[in-house]
């Protein structure tokens, strides 16, 4: 499927696109029922779109068989495509929110329903928003598309949005985002795209969010995040990855200087490259359990010596660097519970100078250590081995 730009300079037929749809490819544009508007005897295609044309929105799919036959749809629900070859999707270069139901919203409905700064769509099985089809709200702080069935964020589908803060994309079935699917929203501090079918980022997607504050992507499909990809990115604070697909950790946060929070747990990560957190020299909590590293060494964490909070529970951790807790400074809680720990060097803490919270649950290899509490500021030491 392709999104296409409105084009106001040109006439009504030169706004209209007809693209046979190829019945092997993925239809992401199908309907809940289909529904048969007109049907009528002509040879020729043209006469058929023709007429389809004159209907305005009432006709979204022609079918043009044996040169014979021409049908019109409103709408057509997936089933109907398999085996089908004559089939033309209406494709208007007009600025439009569609609906799985085939119905749309031209963008002075969008405007009168957008009373305040809040615009929300959610719930509403929208399918497909074409390039500016918000263009002229450009007083929304908050738009909220989540709970809809968009699989794909075409080109400038948010393009005028001038003070857009907030935009809410999650719960969708998102797997793509074509070039500047983020731009013209200069003003973006929060975007939430949690709970889509995202696998791919490409390097430039975030390039234009210069504002962005915080990024949700948890529970979609990511395996790997290209280095370039946060590189405009310096006032983000937040970033949640969990519950992806990530193997590793690898140095993609350079620019990254305003970071506060990372979230990658639940994921498969099995290494930590030595430099990912070597310029994150803002961040306080880092989460990264529930995955499978089994090793840290001394240069693991080198260069995040602001740590507050450190999680690294639900690994299958068998070896920690004696020199670990070196780089943990500010360090005030941690947490390694259930691992494969089977020995600790007796100086292991001896850095933890700030350490107020300690998780030690499930370590079942580990039949005994010591750390001194007189030399620490200790207040909750939770340790379970067996």
């Amino acid at each position: 499927m392709t999104c296409h730009y409105p084009d106001s300079d040109m006439s009504l037929l030169a706004m209209e696109m007809f693209t046979r749809l190829n019945p092997d490819d993925e239809i992401v544009f199908f309907h809940d029922k289909t529904i048969e508007f007109h049907e009528f005897s002509t040879t020729f295609r043209l006469k058929c779109i023709q007429e389809c044309i004159l209907l305005d929105s009432s006709c979204q799919f022609i079918r043009h068989i044996n040169k014979r036959i021409c049908t019109i749809y409103s709408a057509i629900e997936k089933t109907f495509f398999k085996g089908e070859n004559n089939i033309y999707l209406r494709e208007k270069k007009l600025p439009r929110v569609h609906f799985l139901n085939g119905s749309f919203l031209e963008q002075n409905q969008l405007k009168i329903i957008s009373l305040d700064v809040n615009l929300n769509l959610k719930y509403n099985y929208i399918s497909l928003i074409t390039p500016f089809a918000f263009e002229i709200l450009e007083k929304i702080e908050i738009l909220e598309l989540s709970f809809n069935s968009l699989s794909k964020i075409c080109s400038k589908s948010f393009y005028g949005m001038a003070n857009l803060k907030i935009l809410l994309l999650n719960s969708n079935q998102i797997k793509q985002f074509e070039p500047d699917a983020f731009q013209g929203i200069p003003k973006l501090r929060s975007l939430n795209l949690n709970r889509n079918s995202i696998s791919h980022l490409d390097k430039n997607l975030f390039d234009d969010l210069k504002e962005l504050v915080s990024i949700d992507l948890n529970s979609n499909q990511i395996e790997l995040l290209e280095r370039p990809l946060f590189k405009n990115l310096q006032n983000l604070k937040t970033i949640y990855l969990g519950y992806n697909k990530l193997k590793s950790l690898e140095p993609v946060f350079d620019n990254l200087v305003s970071l506060d929070l990372l979230d990658v747990s639940n994921n498969q990560i099995i290494t930590i490259h030595n430099d990912t957190f070597k310029s994150l020299k803002t961040i306080r909590i880092l989460s990264i359990d529930s995955n499978q590293i089994s090793e840290i060494s001394s240069e693991t964490f080198k260069g995040a010596a602001n740590l507050d909070l450190l999680k690294l529970g639900l690994n299958k951790l068998q070896r920690v660097h004696k020199n670990f807790s070196l780089n943990f400074q500010n360090l005030t809680h941690l947490d390694m519970s259930y691992n494969n720990l089977y020995f600790i060097e007796a100086d292991f803490f001896n850095g933890l100078t700030k350490l107020k919270y300690l998780e030690f649950n499930g370590l079942t290899k580990l039949k005994s250590f010591r750390i001194s509490l007189s030399n620490h500021n200790i207040i909750k030491c939770n340790v379970k081995l067996l």
